[in-house]
């Protein structure tokens, strides 16, 4: 990846096809909710910086997918 950022649109436990997560269904949410969501993990060797980082690439992200649709 271009900024070093991994993310996965289902848990790490899944197999290839996709699965809603069950916990999120648990918690109430809707269809569009349980097909849109994004995996991030994070661990105590993530800086702050590595936090900045995300939070920028993901704002860009979203502003360049709202240009488009």
């Amino acid at each position: 990846s271009k900024h070093h950022i991994y993310a996965s649109a289902a848990a790490t436990c899944s197999d290839k096809s996709f699965k809603a997560s069950h916990v999120l269904s648990a918690m109430g949410k809707s269809d569009i909710e349980l097909k849109t969501v994004i995996r991030i993990s994070l661990s105590t060797m993530n800086t702050l910086e590595d936090i900045d980082r995300l939070i920028q690439t993901l704002k860009e992200g979203i502003h360049k997918y709202a240009r488009t649709h």
